[in-house]
């Protein structure tokens, strides 16, 4: 139970938390609520503790992202390459370094692609679990209960002083 926090407090502090389901523009409400505090009040810390929440979720969805692209850009010049080795083959009628890089390049454009589906997966399951994990804790704000995202908050707390 938190009756330190005014009701007012507890709906921004709720706020910031549900920032999270507007992905880049949602992380200014924490951010800005955060830093509108001078004191190291608990509506600071579930500001800041939401504002690193959702920048961690952030990176985490640019660095997939990023993945997946290098993965794209791997298979398409793989194919490129499989297309200018095609025709060094018929050209030659016959070179068995040609097929060897060509069965090379068929086990990595299976391996980028295997790896984009694994990404893809993680993103479709791990949005939503993201989510509900910020609504929880701007559930339990709003409830009266003290939240902390596991490791996060601890981490947080101890930076700002707040038990």
């Amino acid at each position: 139970m938190n009756p330190s926090m005014t009701r007012e407090e507890r709906l921004a502090a709720a706020l910031a938390h549900l920032g999270a389901f507007i992905p880049v523009f949602g992380l200014s409400v924490p951010l800005v609520i955060g830093l509108a505090q001078n004191e190291r009040t608990q509506l600071r810390f579930q500001a800041l503790q939401a504002a690193a929440y959702q920048g961690i979720g952030l990176a985490l969805y640019i660095l997939i992202y990023v993945f997946q692209m290098l993965c794209g850009l791997v298979m398409t010049l793989g194919m490129l390459i499989g297309i200018i080795l095609a025709n060094d083959i018929a050209a030659s009628h016959s070179s068995t370094l040609s097929e060897g890089v060509g069965v090379a390049l068929i086990v990595i454009f299976i391996f980028c692609m295997l790896l984009m589906w694994g990404l893809s997966l993680v993103q479709a399951l791990g949005a939503p679990v993201f989510m509900l994990i910020a609504a929880w804790a701007a559930g339990r704000i709003l409830q009266q209960d003290d939240f902390h995202y596991p490791i996060l908050g601890g981490m947080i707390a101890r930076r700002l002083h707040i038990e």
